[in-house]
Formats: C-alpha cells, structure tokens, sequence
C-alpha cells in the first residue's frame, strides 16, 4: 500500500465530480429541453 494515499483529496474529487453531474442532470430535467411530460392536445 502506498506510504500516503491520499485519501482526503480522492473523497474531495470524487464528491466534485459527483456535484457536477447531479447538477448537470438537475439542469437538464427542469429545463424544457427534455420533458417527460406527454404533450396535451387542446382542442
């Protein structure tokens, strides 16, 4: 095993990744770019 793993700097990366991707994905669902609604025709 490594002399100094480095473990507080891998959990920090690991959790900014994450960060990234869940707001990404956040963005994504509550913009109207991809709805998952079904379209209602009015009339």
């Amino acid at each position: 095993a490594p002399a100094r793993p480095l473990m507080v700097r891998k959990l920090l990366a690991t959790t900014a990744i994450s960060v990234v991707l869940w707001l990404i994905a956040f963005a994504i669902i509550r913009s109207d770019w991809l709805s998952f609604r079904v379209p209602s025709v009015v009339g």
